[in-house]
């Protein structure tokens, strides 16, 4: 019977490995919650020749991580190409602030 993948994989890099999978999933599981967005992580383990009787097992772990969406930003556009943020078909109203009292009523409802 062959030994256990686990306790092959904890040895591999003295345990570095395990532990960067380790801190990985923990990054990429925050970063699930934070945008609800998927992610993946994939392990390689790669095992060449080393001898007669021996292997060299070296491993790599790659993420891809969920990203937050860029803030957008809503422009019009006129003929011309230009942006603008206001809609320039629409007049603009004659706002102006008010100033307050402080002898301000309360109205009971």
């Amino acid at each position: 019977m062959p030994r256990n993948f686990n306790d092959i994989f904890g040895d591999v890099g003295a345990g570095m490995l395990h532990q960067e999978a380790s801190d990985v999933l923990a990054e990429l599981t925050d970063a699930v919650l934070t945008t609800r967005k998927g992610g993946t992580i994939t392990i390689t383990l790669g095992v060449k020749p080393n001898g007669e009787n021996s292997v060299l097992v070296a491993g790599k772990v790659k993420a891809t991580i969920p990203q937050e969406s860029a803030p957008e930003s809503v422009f019009f556009a006129t003929a011309g190409g230009n942006l603008m943020r206001d809609d320039p078909r629409q007049p603009r109203l004659p706002l102006r602030e008010v100033e307050v009292s402080k002898d301000l009523k309360t109205v009971g409802v």
